[in-house]
Parts: structure tokens; sequence; C-alpha cells
């Protein structure tokens, strides 16, 4: 049954706490603190019951909360659970820096190691709050005080992150270039940062070649930038790595660099050093050449300028010509033909109809069917062939009927015993030619005997 005791209106019996033979406290007491809602863990289950309850009514509601028997030397700016930070077996914080983890600044680096009291200067007086979470609020003396660079006079920013790590051994800085609109490649990656921000200079500085390397622009002699007259685009020869051993992309030009070319002297072509030429041709380049060349000669024969027709740029010597882009492709004996034994005296201008134009003598000497007094046409191709000029390739059998077989078969030896009308070798006519007297009722002697 309940009883009323100093302890106020409790529930259970005395003897639950109590013994028996004196008013002492059990080591084994039945009551269980837990049953009102607050376990005893850690150092709460050694601690005398009037730490907490200073009176003797139990009865009596404690709040739970620890500010209710520990004094809050924070002065509340931490909020009232000490448990975010203490632990009951030790009222020491033993794992401060995990504990760190769960506010907004977490701590890395060299942050781990620090004392507390480097950045939170109120630390003795156990106060926390109002610390800065930026750089600058702990490290404003240390930017003040640098000077290579210097940050107040080349205006960096304060946030320290962008150049230091928290996780350096020491406070040197690593800035990443490449979040600029400038990285840095090359022998840039090496430069001291002063070799390019003169005067501490850092803002809106320029991003052009020249804006650093006027000097190399200026001294350079070979070729010479200046009087060339040479774009300040220095990345369309030079590369990052090496400032010396420009190389430049003839390609991206209209004239691309082939063959010979290739390995030329710039000066070859750019001649005092006049790199603004607009070529058309070879022949600016080429024109001693052509002036100079005999055989054959390209003065007098006015050859075009177009030196491509003719020459390559493996080879300027060997020259070659292909006939068959013009009127007149070479086939046969033609093609080994000295160009000079058409093109006479030089002249490469001549415009071929027939071949009489070259062949005139061969049909003026010709005797075993003498051409002239014949009057045979000037188109030579169907008696001769460019293959072989003798001899002839008439078949006058296939084209006509047979004169070199049969009965006529070697009888004529002139083509005019039978073509009597000089100049006209398609009049024909057997009775006038040699059958005259042999058949004076039929005058076509080749309706009966055409095999014969």
């Amino acid at each position: 049954m309940s009883q009323v005791s100093l302890h106020g209106d409790l529930k259970i019996p005395c003897q639950s706490c109590h013994v028996t033979d004196s008013w002492e406290m059990r080591k084994d007491p039945a009551f269980k603190h837990e049953s009102i809602g607050f376990p005893l863990a850690g150092r709460h289950k050694t601690v005398r019951c009037q730490s907490c309850h200073q009176h003797l009514n139990f009865s009596k509601k404690i709040s739970s909360n620890c500010t209710s028997c520990h004094t809050d030397v924070h002065r509340n700016e931490l909020g009232t659970n000490c448990l975010k930070c203490h632990a009951t077996q030790n009222w020491k914080v033993s794992d401060m820096t995990q504990k760190h983890q769960q506010t907004r600044f977490p701590l890395v680096g060299r942050h781990q190691t620090v004392q507390c009291q480097a950045c939170h200067s109120n630390a003795v007086q156990q106060q926390y709050v109002g610390t800065p979470l930026t750089c600058i609020g702990c490290h404003r003396t240390d930017y003040e005080a640098a000077k290579n660079p210097d940050h107040r006079m080349g205006r960096f920013s304060t946030d320290c992150s962008q150049c230091h790590q928290m996780t350096a051994m020491a406070w040197e800085g690593n800035f990443d270039h490449a979040s600029t609109r400038f990285p840095l490649t090359g022998a840039h990656s090496a430069t001291p940062c002063g070799a390019c921000h003169l005067n501490n200079s850092f803002a809106a500085l320029p991003m052009e070649c020249v804006s650093c390397h006027r000097p190399d622009y200026q001294q350079t002699v070979n070729p010479n930038h200046v009087s060339a007259n040479f774009p300040t685009t220095c990345q369309t020869c030079h590369t990052t790595s090496r400032w010396a051993g420009a190389t430049f992309n003839h390609n991206a030009t209209r004239f691309p660099l082939t063959g010979a070319h290739t390995t030329a002297q710039c000066q070859s072509c750019h001649v005092s050093g006049n790199y603004q030429l607009v070529y058309t041709d070879c022949y600016q380049c080429h024109q001693a050449d052509f002036q100079q060349t005999t055989n054959p000669n390209h003065v007098t024969g006015n050859f075009s300028h177009n030196c491509t027709q003719c020459h390559s740029t493996t080879n300027w010597t060997s020259a070659t010509f292909n006939h068959s882009t013009t009127l007149f492709p070479l086939t046969g004996a033609h093609t080994t033909a000295p160009c000079q034994s058409c093109h006479v005296n030089g002249n490469y201008q001549l415009h071929y109809t027939d071949c009489y134009q070259c062949h005139q003598t061969d049909y003026q000497q010709a005797t075993s069917q003498n051409h002239v007094s014949q009057a045979f046409p000037h188109n030579c191709t169907p008696c001769h062939s460019t293959s072989v000029w003798r001899p002839n390739t008439m078949n006058h059998d296939a084209a006509y009927f047979r004169i070199y077989s049969g009965r006529h078969r070697n009888r004529w030896t002139q083509c005019s015993e039978c073509h009597r009308v000089p100049g006209n070798l398609t009049s024909f006519s057997c009775t006038a030619a040699c059958h005259q007297n042999a058949h004076n009722q039929g005058q076509n002697c080749y309706g009966c005997h055409r095999n014969e």
C-alpha cells in the first residue's frame, strides 16, 4: 500500500530502496530510474541522489534538461542540449573535431589541429557563438602582411581558398589559374607571377601575347617582325612550351607548301623580309627560271606563267606535260617524239587540225603512191596510224572490195589506175578504168563479180 514519507506520496515500499537493519540505501535498489523517463548513464549512476534531488520530496517533478543541474557557461548560446558536445561519462569534450563537423564550419586540414582559442577568441569565457565563417575573419593579418605578391595592392579576393589550401602544411598559395580566362600552359605554368603581373596588378590584365612579349617581338631579327609588319598574335607561330623554334603552318594560308617548298628557306620567297606577299602563280618566285630556260625557250615559246602545267613542287627540272589535256592527245609514236619535232622554232602555240601540218614532207616525198599528183587528202589517218608511219595501214579489202585477193590481186600498183579523178578517191568506175569492152551492157561489174 502507498505510504506517506519525507519523499512524498510514493507508490513503492521503503524496503525497495532502504535496508531493514538501518536506513542506509540498498546497493541494489529495486527502484529503476528509467521508469520515470530519465535513465541514469555514465557518472549519473554514481552521484548521490541529493546532487539532483535537493529536496527529499521525490514526487516533485525535476526538469530533465541538463541546465537544471549544470550551469550553462555558454549563456544559452549553444542551446540547452548539452549532449550535443558533452557526454555523461565525462564533462570534458574529447572529440570536439568530430563534433565540429556538425556545425556550419567543418574542420579540415590544419584546422583540425589548431587550438580552439585561435579562432574562438572568447573560448576562455566559454563563448563560441559569433565566430566568423569566412577566411578573412581569422586571416586578415596574413592577408595584410602578404607581399609576394602584395594582396592589398593587387586587390586580391579575401576568399583565401581561391589560392590557399587548408590541407597544406604551410600557408603557401596554390592558385588555379585554369579557373580564369587565361589557363597557364607550357612555360607559363612555371613563370613567376610577377613576370606578367607587374606592380602587383592582378585585375583586368590583358591576355594578348604582345602585352608581355612586346620586347621579344621588337628584338627578333630572323625574321624581323617589325619591318615585316608581322601580326602581334604570337600564337600563330609560337607555342607556350618554347618561345624559340617558331613554326608557321603555311597550309593555313592560300598557298599550302608541298614538295621542295616545305624545306625551302622562308627568305627565298619572302625577299627583303616581305611577308605580306599575295602569290597568284608560280611565276612570282620562278621568274628567273622561266626566263633562263632554253630547252624549250619559255619566253619565245610564249609559255604560260602557270608552271604547274609542266612542273611539280617535288622536282623542278624533270618537267612533264600532259598532252592529253590539249586538243591533240598523243598516241603511238607521238608519245616518244621530241617536242621540237612538232613545235619547230619553239612554237608551242600551234593549233593542229590534221596530220599534214607535221607530215607535209612525208606527204610530198611519197613515191609509191604520189600523194601530190594524185591529190591525196591531207587527212593521213585512213592509211597511216600513229604507231608506225610505214607501211601504211590501208585495208582496201575490208573498207571497199578485194584488191589484195582473188583475180584483182596484185594487178594494180597505183591507186590512180582505178581512181581516175585526182583528189576524189570515192569516184570509181570498173568500165572506165579497165573493163569498158568486157561488158558493154552492164556498167556495174561489182554487182556480179563482187568476190573476184
